[in-house]
């Protein structure tokens, strides 16, 4: 799960930048498109708009492994019962 993403013209993922496209989950660029995921793969999409007078750019994305699920055996019951 993709949790943020920023472009920037600093290949170092720790310097800010104002060109967010993702924080927390939420989405900070209107053109940011997510598209149908699977299991191990989640893709998405934006128009990019240069804010920088640089040649090279870096895309820093956090990401977040999944929740494991509990899986309980059929023979499992709560203590209280």
């Amino acid at each position: 799960m993709i949790r943020s993403c920023f472009v920037s013209p600093n290949s170092n993922a720790r310097e800010p930048s104002e060109y967010r496209l993702l924080e927390n989950l939420c989405p900070h660029d209107d053109t940011l498109q997510f598209y149908p995921a699977t299991e191990d793969r989640q893709r998405f999409s934006f128009t990019f708009w240069s804010r920088f007078n640089v040649s090279l750019l870096f895309l820093h994305c956090e990401i977040a492994s999944r929740p494991a699920r509990a899986v309980m055996p059929s023979t499992w019951r709560p203590s209280y019962l």
